[in-house]
Order: C-alpha cells, then structure tokens, then sequence
C-alpha cells in the first residue's frame, strides 16, 4: 500500500547523476602519456618486420629470430627438410651442459641468417629415432641440409662457434 510519498523524496532513493568535474592537469598527463605508450607500441608492432616462414602450412623458423622448439618427431623432419641450411640442438632436460649452452646457442640464432631450432630429444624422439639422427650424447648439434645432416658441432659452445658453424 502507498503511502502518497514518492521514493525520490528520501534522500537515499535519490538517483542524481553526480556532477561531472573538469580533468585536472595530473589527469590530462596521464592520459596523453597512456594514448603516447599504446601509440608506440602498435607502430613497433606494424613495423617489425616478420622473417618468419611457412613450411607446408606452419610456421617454423624465424632466422634472425630465437631457435624454434620442435615439438615432435614430425615437425622435426619437416621443417629440417624444408631448408637448405640449419642448425640443431637436440637437448635433454637434465644436462648440465645443455643447459650452460642454450644462451649461447639463442644468441647465436639472433645473429644469424640460418634457421635454428632445437628439440628436446627425450620428448621428442624415439630411442630408434635417436640412434637414426646419430646422437650418443647431449648437447648434440649438427648442420643440416634439406634433412640430412652435413656435419657434428665438435668446437667451443660460444656465440662465435655457433655462428661460425652456421655459416659454415
């Protein structure tokens, strides 16, 4: 039952919109700054330049890029076959030199025109599959081409040995 009064008469059934106040010089700032930082960022985005490449449908390699992680058996064999020249790093998890080379090994993918991709051979491959690519210890890093393997990396693991070896 009403009782004549309507709810807008109580203050707390009020449903004013507050009053809009002007930006202060602090809150411009913010905002000019926040427009400039996505601005650059899209430009850096829209300018950097893709050197990536597709074989039969995926992506696999980024010269000039960090190394490519190969997932399987399958992708390893597509995307080795694929080029003409790249470099591998089969690795294991829990060796103690894989792990001291691997920055190395991304420098020296950064640097460098030739493909290189790395797998962590435990996950990826078989022990058959292993013994078919050659590898007898970890890190395990060869030149390839077009799915054959054209040489062992036997020098130092530095950013230079591997960026001598790649262009080798």
């Amino acid at each position: 039952m009403a009782c004549g009064v309507p709810l807008s008469a109580y203050s707390r059934f009020r449903f004013e919109e507050p009053e809009s106040q002007p930006l202060s010089g602090m809150h411009v700032t913010a905002i000019v700054l926040l427009v400039l930082i996505v601005a650059v960022v899209i430009t850096m985005c829209m300018c950097k330049k893709s050197t990536a490449y597709k074989a039969s449908g995926r992506v696999f390699a980024s010269p000039g890029g960090s190394p490519v992680e190969l997932q399987s058996w399958e992708e390893f064999q597509e995307a080795t076959s694929q080029d003409d020249r790249c470099v591998v790093l089969g690795y294991a998890d829990w060796c103690g030199h894989c792990q001291q080379c691997k920055p190395a090994y991304e420098q020296a993918a950064k640097q460098s025109k030739t493909p290189f991709y790395q797998v962590n051979c435990e996950k990826a491959f078989t022990a058959e599959q292993m013994q078919q690519l050659g590898i007898q210890g970890f890190p395990h890093i060869v030149l390839m081409s077009k799915g054959n393997v054209l040489r062992q990396h036997s020098d130092e693991r530095t950013v230079e040995s591997f960026t001598q070896f790649a262009a080798s």
